[in-house]
């Protein structure tokens, strides 16, 4: 009988392919796969593990996803330059996700974006940003050119030597000052309004300082005699007295005529 064999015809076969009338047998259970049991002709019991006519066919329970290949009893082959995992459920980043970050799809990376981005969160990030060219090199800090600004954003200029007498650096080495008092690259220059006369020097806003031996006064406008004059006689410039030469002569004034 066709599909079976044995010396009653008891044993189904299962291979129609390698069943041959001429000789009217064929080894039983030759064609069943993988420990499945041949029970009828051409029907093969398979065990828990695998499918298919002959058995032949691996199942996967749960089954492989991402177009993963069930190439063994649960045992997934996945494309590994997208997806890996035991049912290929694990996407691939490569370059991986740095600091962090999570693959969230094949290549993409999802990052923290209030401290990272770019495509592997890569980048730290800076908020409010870095100005004047700082550079954002970790999470919410700027390196600043210092020789130039400063400052957590690097918003602050920076003045080398500082200013002095309350003058604020308002850019990079430039001081601005209270003009009124102060002038000079870093304000250090006092301000006398009006200026200081006969060699006198501004010592500070409003105060001449005069050579007390020939001149005093404000302004240095004053000459100086010693001794002084006498007998209402003026200090007409220093250690010159110029006398009410009717009553009075000599260097001071001091001679009645």
């Amino acid at each position: 009988v066709k599909g079976y064999t044995g010396d009653r015809c008891q044993q189904p076969l299962c291979n129609p392919i390698n069943y041959d009338d001429t000789i009217g047998y064929l080894a039983p259970n030759a064609t069943c796969q993988n420990g499945g049991t041949c029970i009828s002709p051409y029907n093969c019991s398979c065990t828990s593990s695998w499918s298919g006519t002959y058995c032949q066919t691996p199942i996967c329970s749960p089954v492989c996803i991402n177009d993963g290949n069930c190439t063994a009893p649960n045992v997934c082959t996945c494309n590994t330059t997208q997806w890996n995992g035991s049912l290929c459920e694990i996407p691939v980043c490569n370059p991986s996700c740095l600091n962090n970050g999570n693959c969230t799809a094949p290549g993409v990376c999802t990052c923290d974006t209030s401290q990272w981005n770019g495509t592997i969160c890569e980048t730290p990030v800076c908020t409010p940003t870095c100005e004047n060219n700082g550079n954002c090199t970790s999470p919410g800090v700027c390196t600043c050119d210092t020789s130039q600004w400063n400052g957590t954003r690097c918003e602050t200029p920076v003045c080398t030597p500082t200013c002095q007498n309350s003058g604020n650096c308002t850019s990079p080495g430039v001081c601005t000052c209270d003009t009124s008092q102060w002038n000079g690259t870093r304000c250090e220059t006092p301000v006398c309004s009006s200026p200081c006369q006969n060699n006198g020097n501004c010592t500070s806003p409003g105060v001449c300082t005069c050579d007390a031996s020939q001149w005093n006064g404000t302004q240095c406008e004053t000459p100086v005699c010693t001794p002084t004059c006498q007998n209402s006689g003026n200090c007409t410039s220093p250690g010159v007295c110029t006398c009410d030469t009717s009553q009075w002569n000599g260097t001071r004034c001091e001679t009645r005529k």
